[in-house]
């Protein structure tokens, strides 16, 4: 009975994964995406239309981890969200019609708590509590998705690239543990932000949330993992970054020489050079075990590290 388990399981997985390739696939004759610098201009002007109708609305909280975006009424003198001096902005950058041109995105946030802890990186897990609203006029915001109790996510290809950047905008709190083995959480990082589709779903599109539609989260952060090896292989996710230009999913060292065309990017990737059956952690990559390979071996000292070397081992 566990074996038919696992053999549907698989099965399922093979034809969801034929289908997301099909669709993500721009030389797919059946589909054709939109221009992904016209598509985030539209979105961009939705988004900064929603900004400058809604205010901010505590409901008469002093939690500032709790609000709500109500549009501002006709003669209101309501601060629009943005005239609001918490409005910022941060710049992520993202290939999404897949023509391996990325193109930068602005990606609006507001912090209602900073935090006191640590911001995550691009490769850490977090502990989150967050809803997800999907912008579609100027009064017709629709919940996508809601997390209610605190779950861990992995920043790292696990989420959009938007909820990654937004996320990062705050801090962590600290936690106290009740009579019961409970956690309370306080003084955590609570942040909105609004993601064009470009950084979002683009042309996917995710359950209820149509393509090429700007979508917002509210986000309250209550931990941070840093300490993230995706792969096991003895160095730390985020100095698997080769080209270091903030995106983890992109490098591949030994992309020519995978077997089985796996085309793993590094970080997932347990023998990043694919030589001889010699994994990563086995090539000397982290003498002093810290998960930094700033001091991995070089033997035949042609400046590239053995474990990502071909010509080694």
């Amino acid at each position: 009975m566990k074996l038919n388990k696992v053999i549907l399981l698989l099965l399922v997985a093979v034809v969801a994964l034929s289908s997301k390739c099909k669709k993500d696939n721009p030389t797919n004759p059946t589909f054709s995406y939109e221009d992904e610098a016209e598509r985030y201009a539209k979105d961009l002007d939705s988004i900064e239309h929603f900004l400058q109708i809604h205010y901010v609305n505590d409901l008469g909280d002093l939690d500032p981890a709790t609000y709500t975006f109500d549009s501002i009424p006709t003669g209101g003198t309501q601060t629009s969200l943005w005239d609001d001096a918490r409005l910022s902005y941060v710049m992520t950058t993202a290939d999404a019609d897949h023509d391996d041109e990325r193109i930068d995105y602005k990606v609006y946030y507001m912090k209602f708590r900073e935090g006191t802890g640590i911001n995550p990186t691009y490769v850490d897990s977090v502990y989150v509590k967050y809803k997800g609203i999907v912008v579609t006029g100027e009064n017709a915001e629709q919940e996508f998705d809601r997390s209610e109790s605190p779950i861990w996510l992995d920043l790292a290809g696990g989420t959009i690239r938007a909820f990654s950047a937004g996320t990062r905008q705050v801090k962590n709190g600290v936690f106290s543990t009740n009579s019961d083995g409970t956690l309370n959480y306080d003084d955590f990082g609570a942040v909105a932000f609004f993601a064009p589709s470009g950084v979002a779903y683009f042309a996917q599109g995710s359950g209820i949330i149509p393509t090429y539609t700007p979508i917002y989260f509210q986000l309250e952060l209550m931990a941070v993992n840093t300490d993230v090896d995706h792969d096991h292989d003895g160095i730390l996710t985020i100095y698997e970054d080769v080209n270091n230009n903030g995106d983890v999913t992109d490098d591949n060292t030994d992309y020519d020489i995978e077997r089985y065309d796996s085309h793993l990017p590094n970080y997932l990737d347990a023998d990043d050079d694919e030589v001889n059956g010699h994994l990563t952690i086995d090539e000397g990559a982290d003498p002093n075990g810290d998960g930094n390979p700033d001091d991995a071996e070089d033997l035949d000292g042609d400046g590239i590290p053995n474990y990502l070397d071909s010509d080694s081992y």
